[in-house]
Parts: structure tokens; C-alpha cells; sequence
């Protein structure tokens, strides 16, 4: 399952959207123009009558300015947009007032603004992406490139490091969050292929972690059957350190909802401006939930994040294992990867590697949520498992192209046990 429902689904839009024909950022103060920048033929007229304000923001912004002029050289070619917008990102308010003012007052004479699809998807498949954009969500990315605060929460998802980012998104505009969630679910319902979302790994080689903003955080549970698409209510979780294993002195301890929600306040050690803390939980619900250890991955550093434990019942672990062609070893456990590429959308084409398994391991990956033992890469979904993993520590390596490693996650297996572990771009080892 997903990790951040609220606005993530299988893919963020980016930087999508600037005024094709932008010039003379940077360069020395235009003569025939009062308000700071150029714009060519009828953009420049519909632009410096209603959007003479946000040009001069942008030509004195250290990070829009770059930006635009990079754009500019670009000539309106896809691909050459989308690598401007991963040499030059951006999460500067002035970038998206800029653009939203463009697309709601110079839409015809600047150009289609559904059209202006400079970072939606790779360079390499940018100009099928903005065709089918253009043919098949107009209407909706316009409306949305037309709202600041739909555009801004488009900015922050692109640049979110981490999945508790990304879900701090959502709050900074909730009407422009929710406008920007529909218009995704539009582009990923519509052009998925084209855009070849959940393969966009431009950060792959440079993430960092980022620093807490508080002294804890809030950290939400909600335990799902992944069969059954539905929540399991009233399971006992337990917060775990990651040195412990055993989880023999939990952090805390909480009972689920009738919702299946749990709540839980982490301390972030050495408080705000430090790495935030990383662990699992520790699940158990009797005969309704196959037991499990939950690895969210990565350091918490936002006031909140709200996420999914997903699991299933013992009889559904094992008629997957019997759809699957294996044995379950009782003395071993089983793991299930949710892996996500650097927009934190379902990562497409990956493959896993876990260390140190045994000649009764298997490697499966999904379609559509069921084990498809003819596939050796992950479907839209992202989603891959191991059955019949050794008691211990492991570590879970996860790869696009066969060769390029993307993400170290290390995680422990206990035995009768099934170990949900998301995987989301890690800093270089």
C-alpha cells in the first residue's frame, strides 16, 4: 500500500509549467520593458500588462531566475524543459506565482498551459508525456497550474526527500493539496505509460536526509489487510528502537482503533535541527493478522506522518504462498517491499535483493496485487516479497535497470513472521 494517501498516488507532477518564452533574466535591466523581463510577441504583452510584478520577483530570485533562463534557451523543447527543471529545482514561492499568474491571465498568448510539461516526467520522455497530457488532462492540469497553492504543493511533493515531506505537503494549502491530488490521479489514470511514472531516479546518487523541525513528531499507524483492501481494527502495536530486535522494552505500546489507527510521539534525540528517529513497530492481532514488524525506513523530521501498515491474515499468507509455488518454512519469515522512486510514487522496473538467504527463499513480484511468477521486475504497483527469509538481520537492496542501485534498507526477520519494510531512495552508502 501506499504510504501517503493524502496526495501521492503513482506520481507528483513537478515543475510543469513556465512561460516558454522568458528572457533576459540576469541580464542587464531591459530598456523597452518597466517591469524587469522580456517575454516574446504576444506573451510579452499579455505578461508585462498582468503579470509585471511576479516577472521582477523572479528576475531578483537567486533560484527562479536560473531557472527561466534555462527554460528560455530551451526553445519549448520537452526534454530539454525537463533537465532544466532537475538542474535548476526549485522550491521558491516566486516560481509558482509566476506561473500560476501565466496560465490564469496569459494562457492563449503564452501558450496552452497544460502544454508547459517541462518536469513531469524524464527528459528522455518528456515530449510523449506533454503530448498525451495535452490530448487527455488539459482542462484539469490548467486549472490546477492556474491555483498557487496547487502549483506549490506540486513544488514541494518534486522536492520532498522523504515520505513524512511529502505528506507535510498537504497542510501547507488543503484546497490546493486536494486540487493537486485530483489532477495527478487524472495524469496517472490517462498517461502512466507515456510519462513512465515511478521511474523518475534523478536523486539517486545524492539524497540526503533532512533535519527535524521539533523535538517529536507524531507518527500515525494504520493497520490494512492488503487482501482484503480493508482496516484491521484493535491490533496491538508496539514502537520499537531499531537496535532492539526483540522489541523486549518497547518505546510505547498502543491498541488500534475500531479504524485501525494508532498514534504514537517518537522523541527526535538532540531535539529540533537533528536526525529525526528511525525503529519499527512491532504488530500482533491474534488469528486476524499474520504477525509483523513494520520498517517505515527513513528518519522522521516533520511534525506528523500518516501511514499504512499493510498485512494479512494467516490464511491469506498462505494461499499466497500457495499461488506462488512455495512451501512455508515455520521456522523462517517472509518479507513484503513497497519500493518508490524519487517523486515518491510507486517505483516501476525494479528489482529487490535481500542478503543472506536460504535454498528455500523465493523472490516473487505482483501485477495488480497477485503474485505473477513470470514477472522479474516490480508493475506499477511497486510492490515485491521474499518468502521463507532465515531468522536475522538483513539488508534489502533495491535496483532499476538491473544494475543501478537506488536503496539500502536494513531490516530483521523474525520467525512466523511477515516483515513490511517501504523502501524509498536512500543516501549514498
Amino acid at each position: 500500500m501506499n504510504a501517503r494517501q493524502t496526495i501521492s498516488g503513482a506520481i507528483t507532477l513537478g515543475v510543469i509549467v513556465s512561460c516558454t518564452n522568458l528572457v533576459g533574466i540576469g541580464d542587464a535591466p531591459p530598456t523597452k520593458l518597466t517591469c524587469g523581463e522580456l517575454l516574446h510577441g504576444d506573451c510579452e504583452t499579455c505578461g508585462v500588462a498582468s503579470c509585471c510584478q511576479e516577472l521582477e520577483a523572479c528576475a531578483a530570485s537567486p533560484s527562479c531566475g536560473p531557472l527561466e533562463r534555462c527554460l528560455d534557451a530551451c526553445t519549448n523543447d520537452p526534454s530539454c524543459r525537463s533537465q532544466c527543471t532537475i538542474d535548476h529545482a526549485t522550491n521558491d514561492s516566486t516560481y509558482p506565482t509566476l506561473a500560476s499568474c501565466l496560465a490564469s491571465s496569459c494562457d492563449v498568448e503564452c501558450g496552452p498551459a497544460c502544454g508547459w510539461t517541462a518536469d513531469i516526467a524524464p527528459p528522455a520522455v518528456a515530449a510523449a508525456c506533454r503530448s498525451c497530457i495535452v490530448a487527455n488532462a488539459c482542462g484539469l492540469v490548467s486549472t490546477c497550474l492556474a491555483n498557487p497553492g496547487c502549483y506549490s504543493t506540486a513544488l514541494c511533493v518534486n522536492s520532498a526527500p522523504v515520505p513524512d515531506v511529502t505528506e507535510e505537503c498537504a497542510t501547507q494549502d488543503p484546497y490546493g493539496a486536494t486540487l493537486f491530488k485530483g489532477t495527478v490521479s487524472q495524469i496517472a489514470g490517462k498517461c502512466a505509460s507515456d510519462c513512465a511514472l515511478g521511474e523518475y531516479w534523478t536523486c539517486v546518487g545524492h539524497v540526503s536526509w533532512p533535519r527535524s523541525s521539533g523535538a517529536s513528531t507524531s507518527l500515525v499507524v494504520r493497520a490494512f489487510d492488503i487482501v482484503q483492501q480493508t482496516p484491521i481494527p484493535y491490533v496491538t502495536m508496539r514502537l520499537c528502537a531499531e537496535t532492539t530486535p526483540d522489541c523486549a522494552i518497547p518505546l510505547e505500546t498502543e491498541q488500534g482503533d475500531s479504524l485501525g489507527f494508532a498514534t504514537f510521539t517518537p522523541k527526535i534525540f538532540g531535539g529540533a535541527g537533528n536526525t529525526g528517529p528511525t525503529g519499527f513497530l512491532d504488530i500482533q492481532a491474534d488469528c486476524v493478522l499474520y504477525p509483523e514488524l513494520f520498517y517505515w525506513s527513513f528518519p522522521l523530521t516533520q511534525d506528523k506522518f500518516q501511514t499504512y501498515a499493510s498485512g494479512a491474515s494467516p490464511d491469506e499468507i498462505t494461499e499466497l504462498a500457495n499461488s506462488s509455488k512455495v512451501t512455508l518454512n515455520l521456522s523462517e519469515g517472509h518479507v513484503l517491499v513497497q519500493t518508490f522512486d524519487c517523486r515518491n510514487s510507486y517505483a516501476s522496473n525494479v528489482t529487490i535483493t535481500v542478503s543472506d538467504l536460504a535454498a528455500d527463499s523465493k523472490v516473487i513480484y505482483f501485477s495488480q496485487g497477485q503474485p505473477d511468477l513470470t514477472r522479474s521486475v516490480s508493475d506499477s504497483t511497486g510492490s515485491a516479497g521474499v518468502f521463507n527469509v532465515p531468522v536475522g538481520s538483513h539488508t534489502l537492496t533495491v535496483a532499476y535497470n538491473g544494475v543501478n542501485e537506488i536503496e539500502h534498507v536494513t531490516f530483521y526477520v523474525r520467525a512466523g513472521t511477515l516483515t513490511y519494510v517501504l523502501a524509498s531512495p536512500t543516501p549514498p552508502q
